[in-house]
C-alpha cells in the first residue's frame, strides 16, 4: 500500500523505511532522512513533514509577524501560508496520528 511506494518528496527516490537505533551507525555511503509521518484519524489521509518544512513554517510565521507589526508600508504584501502540523490538511481535524520514520537513502 502507501507504505511500499514511499518516494522522496525532494529527489523522487524510492525510499525503504527502516527502523534505527541511536547507537547503530547509518553506513557510509547511505544518507538518513527522517520525517514525520501524519496519519488522520477521522478521513485517513496520510501525508509527511520533515525538518525543512518546520523551519519553513517557522519563518513564515516570523515574516508574517513582522508584516503585521512594522509601517504600513508592507500592508499590499499578503501574508505567507502557516501549515498547522497539528490537524489535517485535507478535512482539518485535529485526530491526527503523528510518527516519526526514517529512511536510507
Amino acid at each position: 500500500m502507501l507504505d511500499e511506494a514511499i518516494r522522496c518528496k525532494h529527489c523522487r527516490k524510492d525510499l525503504v523505511p527502516s527502523v534505527v537505533s541511536a547507537s547503530t551507525s547509518a553506513s557510509p555511503n547511505k544518507k538518513r532522512i527522517t520525517e514525520t509521518k501524519v496519519t488522520c484519524l477521522a478521513c485517513g489521509h496520510i501525508w509527511f513533514y520533515g525538518k525543512a518544512e518546520e523551519d519553513q513554517n517557522a519563518s513564515n510565521q516570523m515574516s508574517n509577524c513582522a508584516k503585521n507589526c512594522s509601517c504600513s508600508m508592507f500592508a499590499f504584501i499578503p501574508d505567507e501560508k502557516i501549515i498547522d502540523f497539528d490537524k489535517c490538511q485535507k478535512c482539518n481535524s485535529q485526530a491526527v496520528k503523528k510518527e516519526r520514520v526514517t529512511y536510507e537513502i
